[in-house]
């Protein structure tokens, strides 16, 4: 199960053209106990601060051991407390 990124960048570009960069930290800790959890499929889940994308990139920006893939991807949208 080596199939994953060491460190991992998610960048976010709003409907103007401003970029952010919403992560930018190492995934080992949190996919090392997702696979304690569930070896067949471990899931990593990002929390996120709050932003207005229309544009996300993710990247790898560390060296892992092989490639990597993302097998599923979920994205949810929190609404504005009010």
């Amino acid at each position: 199960m080596l199939d994953y990124p060491q460190r991992l960048r998610i960048d976010s570009t709003d409907s103007t053209g401003v970029s952010q960069v919403l992560f930018d930290d190492s995934i080992v800790d949190p996919y090392v106990e997702s696979v304690a959890f569930n070896d067949l499929h471990p899931s990593v889940a990002l929390d996120l601060p709050r932003n207005q994308t229309v544009v996300l990139r993710i990247q790898q920006t560390g060296r892992g051991a092989d490639w990597w893939s993302i097998y599923e991807l979920k994205l949810w949208e929190q609404k504005e407390e009010r």
